[in-house]
Formats: C-alpha cells, structure tokens, sequence
C-alpha cells in the first residue's frame, strides 16, 4: 500500500464498499420522485466530483439485474463513480428506502433493504478477484452500515481483506 504522501505521484484508486439503495422521496403525498443514494455512494460520487483529474473511483457493491439496478449503475457512471468491482445478482434487487417530510421540514426514513443484493458482499461465492481489486486501491472507504449489513463470515472476509491493503 502506498503512503499518503506518495498519492501525489499518480492519480489515486480508490474503492468505496457498500449499498446503493432506490430513494423514493415524496414531491407531493401522492408523487415521488426516483433517485439513487446511500452512505458510501454519496461519498463515492463526492470523491469524483472533487478528485484530481485521473482519480479512479470505485464502487463495490451487489446489485439486482432489473431494470432499477441497471439505472442505478448508470447513475454511478454520470458521477464519475466506476463500477468495476460490483456485480449484478440474478434474481437479485436494490434495497429501497422512503422518505416522508412532515410540515416542519423534518424528514423520516422508511427502509425496505432485507433482501437488498448488498447484503450478499464477501459471502460463499463472493469472487476471489474482487477481494484482491479491493487490495490493489489506493485508499479504500466503507462506514459502519456497510459493517452492519454483512453476516458475520462475511464481515470477517471483508476485514481480512482490508488487511491487505
């Protein structure tokens, strides 16, 4: 692994780990309005927003093979965010979150991710290639619900992985 005072030879890789999810927010109480978000997509498409031009910005994920997951890639593209290291599931689906905004601006989330694709990273038949693409990064994100998703094996996988970086 390099150190940070040597990421300015080169432009940086970086893998981000985790969950995109379908956000349906509400425009009107009858309307919603279809995005694409979650804690490591949104620092992921911060990262190339703002990254040194060459920057290579990596989402790992699981996603399903409907048309939703197809559109949620196509987003991470738009932002710059690569999905090199994420693989479609068959028969798999996004997890999928609500949001409501009550009169006082404040927003309640509604979470439909139980059988999110995600929640099947670093499991029984997770690649081997993707765990040493995940070493090979320079720098590598993940936050603590990307940890809490994950059966235990498979936070373990995840870890062991992270100690090779």
């Amino acid at each position: 692994m390099r150190t940070l005072d040597s990421l300015a030879d080169r432009p940086a890789r970086i893998a981000l780990i985790g969950e995109c999810m379908i956000e349906l927010s509400h425009v009107t109480p009858d309307r919603l309005a279809l995005g694409y978000a979650g804690d490591a997509f949104n620092v992921a498409a911060y990262l190339a927003r703002g990254a040194a031009p060459g920057t290579d910005v990596q989402f790992v994920s699981l996603i399903g093979d409907d048309p939703y997951s197809a559109r949620m890639r196509e987003t991470w593209t738009a932002h710059g965010v690569g999905s090199d290291h994420t693989r479609a599931v068959r028969g798999g689906q996004a997890g999928l979150y609500l949001i409501r905004t009550d009169d006082d601006g404040e927003r309640t989330f509604h979470y439909y991710r139980s059988h999110s694709a995600a929640r099947g990273l670093f499991g029984h038949d997770h690649p081997d290639e993707i765990d040493d693409a995940i070493a090979s990064h320079d720098l590598v994100y993940l936050s603590g619900i990307t940890l809490s998703i994950l059966p235990p094996a498979a936070r373990e996988r995840l870890l062991a992985v992270l100690d090779e970086t």
